[in-house]
């Protein structure tokens, strides 16, 4: 069930990585990414034991003594070293767009005939490659590390490029001493090894999209109030044709609507002058914002060069701040009712 499962998540992944493809310019990395992952999910479908089983059946004398169910995963993993290999050619200052192309080409090419020389004659051969191809993509990944969601991703798939080039030189030493092949499915950390390391992979080349998918979210649900009250102020900014479903569109629409509501309470985008320089200080501006985006006829007074962001934050961020103050003016009028009674 693992196996089958693991092979399912991965070609979802393999699969979000070729729409990406499809909504954005096919260039020369975006295509290796897909091919790198459409390989880790053949492999994990190969790991399949009936699938194995099935394949070998195809030919049941193998390849020179070789089951080729074997072959085909080592052919599987070497291909994802070298789609993987032009993805990290391309991270390198000295590799320039216009000539990455005919460089990845040149690695295709030759990647085609280490995949050929692998499945027609040596097993070993292949295993060798491939741990090269992963230490050549685990010094360029540890190279661009860093605390963004795409140094985040570059992580889990450089961890499983990691795992990758480990279990291959375990498959070396296993082939050398003279030992068979584990077959998929029977016990042992092996092949629950290549799972790990093929779903690393997977989340890793995914990890973008999952992660904006997630903060779009925690964004829904945090400007949820604030876009209720002012959508009920001011229903004109919601296109009622708008039939929105992906996640991170709909953050963003709704985060423009809040942004036009504020702008008519504004009164269109008047300046006052009794409303004062804004603040300079994120959190105290966004609390003013939010006192007077609940009760526009109370004390504060707030033209549109309150509302409008500050300097260095996004309108998503802006009306994130806004909202996170706007509930927190809530708890504090449930908290100064409680008190008068």
């Amino acid at each position: 069930m693992m196996f089958s499962l693991t092979a399912l998540l991965v070609w979802m992944a393999a699969s979000a990585r070729i729409g990406r493809v499809l909504v954005k310019p096919p260039t020369t990395a975006r295509m290796a990414i897909v091919i790198a992952v459409a390989a880790v999910g053949a492999a994990a479908t190969l790991g399949v034991p009936e699938t194995a089983v099935a394949v070998d059946h195809s030919r049941p004398q193998g390849i020179n003594g070789q089951a080729l169910a074997d072959r085909l995963v080592a052919a599987t993993w070497l291909l994802f070293a070298v789609a993987t290999s032009v993805v990290a050619a391309a991270a390198w200052p000295v590799v320039s767009r216009r000539n990455l192309r005919q460089i990845a080409w040149a690695v295709y090419g030759f990647g085609a005939f280490l995949i050929a020389a692998t499945i027609g004659w040596s097993i070993l051969f292949g295993w060798a490659m491939t741990l090269l191809g992963c230490v050549f993509i685990a010094v360029t990944g540890l190279r661009n590390l860093d605390w963004t969601a795409l140094g985040r991703g570059i992580a889990l798939y450089t961890a499983g490029t990691m795992a990758t080039g480990v279990l291959a030189a375990l498959s070396i030493r296993r082939l050398t001493v003279g030992a068979q092949p584990v077959p998929p499915g029977e016990p042992g950390w092996f092949w629950p090894g290549w799972q790990l390391a093929s779903l690393l992979i997977a989340g890793g080349a995914v990890w973008i999209v999952i992660e904006r998918w997630m903060r779009a979210r925690l964004l829904l649900r945090q400007i949820r109030a604030l876009h209720r009250t002012m959508i009920k102020r001011f229903p004109e900014v919601v296109a009622h044709e708008q039939t929105v479903s992906v996640t991170e569109l709909k953050a963003s629409d709704k985060v423009a609507q809040i942004m036009d509501a504020l702008y008519l309470q504004t009164g269109g985008g008047m300046e006052l002058a009794a409303a004062g320089v804004p603040a300079r200080s994120v959190t105290e501006r966004a609390e003013r914002v939010a006192r007077w985006a609940r009760n526009p006829l109370g004390d504060e007074i707030v033209d549109a060069r309150w509302i409008a962001p500050p300097e260095g934050l996004s309108p998503r961020g802006w009306v994130q701040a806004i909202a996170r103050a706007f509930e927190r003016t809530a708890v504090d009028r449930k908290s100064a009712v409680a008190q008068a009674d």
